[in-house]
């Protein structure tokens, strides 16, 4: 079975200077990709900046792992924070 990748990413692999010294950052044009997500993982650490602007609420998973994440919609493929475009 192999573990699924991290939201928001397509495929994952080590940097290598050699083999991407061409690549570089580009600026965020939209959000659009995240209009259909209605919950982020967060670490411990983001509590207190994230508590001002999102409700956290804590899951669990099949192997009753507990995790905090902030609600970003109150339906499945709702983020009510970034429209379709973006």
């Amino acid at each position: 079975m192999t573990a699924a990748l991290p939201l928001f990413y397509k495929k994952v692999v080590p940097l290598n200077k050699e083999q991407h010294k061409e690549l570089h950052i580009e600026p965020v044009e939209g959000f659009e990709f995240a209009a259909k997500t209605n919950s982020l993982y967060i670490a411990a650490i983001e509590f207190i900046k994230c508590v001002s602007e999102y409700v956290i609420v804590f899951g669990k998973d099949e192997s009753e792992n507990i995790y905090p994440v902030v609600l970003l919609g109150l339906k499945a493929n709702q983020n009510m924070y970034v429209n379709d475009k973006g």
